[in-house]
């Protein structure tokens, strides 16, 4: 496999794993096994499905995120995600870390007593644009919603909104809407008029009204602007009819009839002069 190819697949895995989560929700990619047999069978699939060197490598990047207070769950499930779509084992490796490393990185933004749904959610924000003041802010004010909070500005962010239209949206989804469900319909609202033809901005803008008066987001649609209105040109009239300042200018030429202006019109520069006359 060519250099750039191992990127661009490395950046694949890096982003899928936690990127689920806006899909099927945190419970899913986070339930993790909570008995020690449970525990010791993940253990038991990892070492069948990666050399010694390559589980001596990912038990090495375990340890150091336990010892930083970063959810181990959420890495075991990468690399068995890895293993079962055949990642070569030094992609899942480096994906491993990466992965780690922004949790890592999320763990310190959010606070120590940050639950993993948070930090996983952090972490996704933070690979997505996500400026890192922007995700403490919204550990620290989305209370119990902050897992999905910062789904949505990772996505919001990635479609191309600027932060303070996303921060913007997300505020007065997070105040009108109730349920995940609700919640994730507003990012994918957004998507699905850009791939209509809206740009981001104007995407957004139109969720953020519809949810201000209430109107379901199913509602929406884009509407191109009329060509009309871009170029400037006049709309076309149709046969039979002419525009009202042609008729008066046609009225106003009827008005003068032998070479006399009608009262009020502007003298002629010129007469003619009649017939045998010089």
């Amino acid at each position: 496999m060519k250099p750039l190819e191992w990127t661009s697949m490395l950046d694949r895995f890096t982003r899928r794993g936690t990127r689920a989560l806006a899909l099927v929700g945190l419970s899913l990619l986070l339930a993790l096994p909570t008995t020690a047999s449970a525990q010791q069978d993940r253990l038991a699939r990892l070492r069948e499905a990666y050399s010694v060197e390559a589980m001596a490598r990912i038990e090495s990047i375990v340890t150091q995120a336990r010892q930083a207070g970063v959810p181990i769950g959420p890495i075991y499930n990468k690399a068995l995600e890895g293993a079962a779509k055949g990642v070569p084992a030094d992609l899942v490796v480096a994906a491993l870390s990466e992965f780690a490393g922004r949790m890592g990185r999320a763990r310190e933004l959010l606070g120590p007593t940050a639950q993993a749904p948070w930090v996983v959610a952090g972490a996704d924000a933070l690979s997505r644009g996500v400026a890192p003041e922007l995700v403490a802010s919204l550990g620290r004010d989305a209370a119990d919603r902050a897992p999905i909070a910062l789904l949505m500005i990772g996505d919001l962010v990635e479609a191309g909104i600027p932060a303070d239209r996303a921060l913007e949206v997300l505020r007065e989804a997070l105040a009108s809407t109730r349920g995940e469900d609700a919640l994730r319909d507003v990012p994918a609202t957004i998507r699905r008029l850009v791939r209509q033809g809206a740009r981001p901005q104007d995407a957004a803008r139109d969720v953020l009204n519809a949810i201000r008066r209430g109107t379901p987001l199913r509602r929406l649609h884009h509407r191109p602007p009329r060509l009309d209105l871009l170029t400037h040109r006049p709309r076309p009239v149709p046969p039979g009819s002419r525009p009202a300042r042609d008729a008066r200018r046609t009225e106003s030429q009827r008005a003068v009839v032998g070479g006399v202006p009608r009262t009020g019109d502007a003298a002629p520069t010129s007469r003619r002069r009649p017939p045998g006359v010089r």
